[in-house]
């Protein structure tokens, strides 16, 4: 095996340059007087290859740690208003077309890890939701590749990016919490691969 290029190194005294000018520089931290915003984030999950059951139990188990850590930090004075929950991308493997042997390595076909991305998703909203008291809860979904159940052996998908089943299931979660009782607001991409939404005063990418 023979690299086409070599790879880019960085000099010694260029990473020292970068060092010292990120040491010189530290960004203060943004405050906010009406309270902070607590992100909850589920990355690339990927429900449905294998490991799903232990998937499963991860996703599960760090949703309620974070609602646990939560409840003790307002118990010791913390002012947390706002709760964000982030979609961050490949909830679920697919099953075609980001990788040669992906057919071959998965544990549900596309409808089951469709239907438990959204299960999850719903359980996840409504424990954060009715588990903590006196805060505003916001949902954020991004567009990711394993989403693009579009794209037929090629990179790009056959439709659009936005046609993309991370966000759909975003957007089927919403539908369903349209009744009394769930003020929730939502921030879905179209066909992006990230938003932006204001967090307790300050803009988070």
């Amino acid at each position: 095996v023979q690299k086409i290029e070599p790879a880019l190194e960085v000099s010694e005294g260029q990473w020292r340059e970068w060092r010292d000018e990120l040491l010189s520089n530290p960004t203060k931290p943004r405050t906010s007087n009406g309270g902070s915003t607590y992100v909850i984030k589920i990355a690339d999950p990927q429900i449905g290859k294998k490991g799903t059951f232990e998937a499963i139990a991860n996703w599960q188990r760090g949703v309620t740690g974070h609602v646990d850590r939560i409840k003790r930090l307002i118990r010791g004075g913390f002012a947390i208003t706002d709760v964000l929950v982030a979609f961050m991308g490949d909830e679920h493997e697919g099953v075609a077309n980001n990788y040669g042997n992906q057919s071959y390595t998965v544990e549900m076909n596309f409808s089951t890890q469709l239907e438990v991305d959204f299960d999850l998703r719903m359980w996840t909203i409504k424990y954060v939701r009715d588990e903590i008291d006196n805060v505003n809860v916001k949902v954020s979904s991004v567009i990711s590749n394993h989403g693009e159940f579009t794209r037929n052996g090629s990179k790009e998908p056959v439709t659009s990016k936005g046609d993309n089943s991370s966000t759909m299931i975003t957007r089927m979660c919403q539908r369903a919490f349209e009744v009394p009782g769930y003020n929730i607001e939502w921030f879905i991409a179209n066909g992006e691969p990230s938003v932006v939404i204001e967090l307790s005063g300050v803009h988070v990418y």
